[in-house]
C-alpha cells in the first residue's frame, strides 16, 4: 500500500488572513482516488488548489509573492517530487 500525502508552501505576510485571492488554501486529490490501487511507473496525481496560484519555486525562495506556491507530493514518508502544475507525474 502507498501513502500519498500532498503538502502546499503558500507565501504571504503575518497580517493575512488568507490567501491573497480571500480565502483558506485548500488542496483537493482527484486522481487517484481515496482506496484505488494504482502502479506504475510514473505515478500519475491529479489536485485541484484552491486560492493559491502555483509557480515554479525557483520564483519564490527569495521573494515570494503573496498568494504563490508549490505542492509537495510525498510517497510513503518520503519526499518524491515538487510540482507547480496538475496533473503531475
Amino acid at each position: 500500500m502507498i501513502a500519498l500525502v500532498l503538502l502546499v508552501a503558500c507565501s504571504g505576510s503575518e497580517s493575512d488572513s488568507g490567501s491573497a485571492t480571500g480565502g483558506d488554501v485548500s488542496v483537493e486529490l482527484v486522481t487517484p482516488t481515496e482506496g484505488s490501487t494504482v502502479c506504475g511507473t510514473p505515478l500519475f496525481v491529479e489536485f485541484e488548489v484552491f486560492n493559491m496560484e502555483l509557480v515554479p519555486w525557483e520564483e519564490t525562495p527569495e521573494n515570494p509573492q503573496p498568494g504563490t506556491g508549490h505542492a509537495d507530493i510525498v510517497l510513503n514518508g518520503q519526499d518524491a517530487t515538487m510540482v507547480w502544475v496538475t496533473p503531475a507525474a
